[in-house]
């Protein structure tokens, strides 16, 4: 009985592992993992006091103005997720180039791993500044995620959603 019981979980064990090897991604049987996977969701905010996804407030967009406090990244990743992965953001200037890089890891909430980035917007992006920006998250050197977003006042804000609308 005992012999029986140990082919039969030696068979099983055998089975669960042969199925995850061709379940796996490709780049994953190749020795190259796409981290991209682990990214369930992300979304721009104004506010890091409220990330969570569903709390009150939380206003997910990509219009920010100059009095907004800052550009908050949130990206939810599934428990499989490395809980030590170090993340690198970089936020572009209309203008093409860096205007600030910074690592960030992950924040521990309940059964999902959350992280969050920010960039200062009040008193700290010049007018000359004002338009198209754009963030890219890294993990590993690996790019997970790419967004952009728009810094100006209202009037300029407007127009930018209406010519976006129109492209659509």
């Amino acid at each position: 009985m005992i012999k029986k019981t140990f082919i039969l979980i030696l068979v099983l064990s055998i089975s669960l592992w042969a199925y995850h090897l061709n379940a796996s991604e490709p780049e994953e049987r190749n020795g190259n993992s796409s981290k991209k996977r682990y990214l369930h969701e992300a979304y721009l905010t104004n506010s890091s006091s409220h990330y969570m996804f569903g709390i009150a407030g939380t206003r997910m967009c990509k219009y920010f103005e100059p009095l907004d406090k800052e550009v908050v990244w949130v990206g939810r990743f599934n428990l499989l997720a490395n809980v030590n992965a170090v993340f690198i953001a970089e936020w572009y200037a209309p203008d093409g180039k860096i205007f600030e890089k910074r690592c960030f890891k992950h924040l521990e909430g309940g059964n999902t791993r959350y992280s969050i980035t920010a960039l200062k917007i009040k008193d700290n992006v010049p007018e000359t500044l004002y338009g198209k920006w754009k963030v890219v998250i890294f993990w590993d050197n690996e790019k997970i995620d790419e967004r952009y977003f728009y810094i100006d006042v209202e009037s300029n804000l407007a127009k930018a959603r209406i010519e976006e609308k129109q492209r659509w």
